[in-house]
């Protein structure tokens, strides 16, 4: 019979816990599910709704609504459209933020997958020739689209990330160019 020392086994069921509480902090990789708006760790706030923000300018592509605030979508909008309705990142790098409703909504898809450029110019090839504009000095490539006499889209990637920005309003005569662009400049500097 083999006598351990009197410490062996509370130092082995210290690295137990150890280990096991490390997984249960969502840590142990891709496998585990995301984290619900009410456990969201100090400092990211949840809205009524449910979703999920963090302070904008945190460069944070977990929380999409932190790459837009609240603010510039109110100024886009001409009105406060309230808080961003989130989905965050799933296994596949993608999320969502949506201020608005209906057909006055910025909307803002993020995807943090590591293959930024290549969506980028995938859905710059999808569109016919001259249908797309460049727009310099947004990220590491930017392009822009009217999809509706009411909607703009700015597509943009920095780096691995691809983000896609869509304005739309109720006016007759449609969203500002400029406004949407601000609103990809801003979201640029943040990712």
């Amino acid at each position: 019979m083999s006598v351990l020392p009197k410490f062996a086994l509370p130092v082995a069921a210290a690295v137990v816990l150890a280990v096991s509480g490390c997984q249960a902090a969502g840590s142990a990789g891709a496998n585990q599910p995301p984290v619900p708006a009410a456990a969201a760790p100090s400092g990211q706030g949840a809205s009524a709704s449910g979703s999920t923000t963090t302070p904008a300018g945190s460069g944070n592509k977990d929380h999409p609504c932190s790459v837009i605030t609240e603010q510039e979508a109110s100024t886009a909008l001409g009105a406060d459209p309230g808080p961003g309705q989130e989905t965050p990142p799933g296994v596949g790098g993608l999320g969502t933020c949506v201020y608005g409703a209906g057909s006055s909504v910025v909307r803002l898809s993020v995807d943090a997958s590591g293959v930024g450029k290549a969506i980028y110019d995938g859905d710059r090839s999808s569109y016919p020739s001259g249908s797309t504009t460049d727009v310099p000095g947004v990220g590491d490539g930017a392009f822009e689209i009217t999809t509706s006499g009411s909607q703009r889209t700015v597509y943009f990637y920095k780096g691995s990330t691809f983000v896609s920005i869509t304005l739309g309003t109720d006016a007759t005569t449609g969203p500002s160019k400029d406004q949407v662009v601000v609103l990809a400049t801003a979201a640029a500097g943040r990712v």
